[in-house]
């Protein structure tokens, strides 16, 4: 799983909605203790993804608000190869020369980044963010997001549920439904490990 030690705002964030970090611990509800919240505030323990939407519910904010997102001099460049469906299957978008800075942290020499489209994931990146992509990371894991690919080849991104075997939207839009994974082949392009949003 791809950690993240970039700057976040979680201390901003909870100390303006009032909250100790005991009550965002409670909050999180899956045996998280103030000890954990005050190693990720103080970039002493790595953000997952897991950890950064579950933060984000905790304190009524946007994923993309939880991590920092200056990278500043710590940064690499990555490019941005086209955009994705956040919806229903649709045709893979391409772009030319584009590329985005993220920080030093994340890991894999292949990272890639792909411009969301549509609002079936708007609770962890919105319409028009940026996902980062690890096209080496193929391995479904219960939880985890993923952008696949049809024999079409079109393209969603959603979130991996083993049981039953699914892909689901993570969104706002109750019209967006899961995807029953079996009724026709898909391939995994990569695991988005990180989310960015337009200012």
């Amino acid at each position: 799983m791809s950690r993240i030690y970039a700057p976040n705002r979680i201390r901003d964030l909870r100390k303006a909605r009032g909250m100790t970090q005991q009550e965002v611990a409670d909050a999180l509800g899956w045996e998280t203790t103030k000890g954990t919240i005050a190693k990720l505030e103080n970039r002493a323990m790595a953000l997952s993804l897991d950890y950064i939407l579950g933060i984000a519910q905790a304190l009524g904010a946007h994923p993309a608000e939880i991590i920092d997102g200056s990278a500043g001099s710590n940064g690499r460049k990555v490019p941005v190869l086209g955009a994705v469906a956040a919806g229903n299957w649709r045709e893979a978008i391409g772009f030319s020369d584009e590329t985005i800075t993220i920080p030093d942290s994340l890991r894999g020499p292949n990272l890639f980044a792909l411009r969301v489209d549509g609002d079936s994931m708007d609770r962890v990146v919105p319409d028009g963010g940026l996902a980062v992509i690890d096209p080496d990371d193929l391995s479904l894991i219960d939880g985890r997001i993923y952008v696949v690919c049809n024999s079409s080849h079109e393209t969603t991104m959603k979130r991996y549920r083993a049981s039953p075997a699914s892909l689901i939207p993570v969104s706002n839009n109750p019209s967006h439904k899961p995807i029953e994974i079996g009724r026709e082949a898909f391939q995994t392009i990569g695991r988005a490990i990180y989310a960015l949003q337009p200012l």
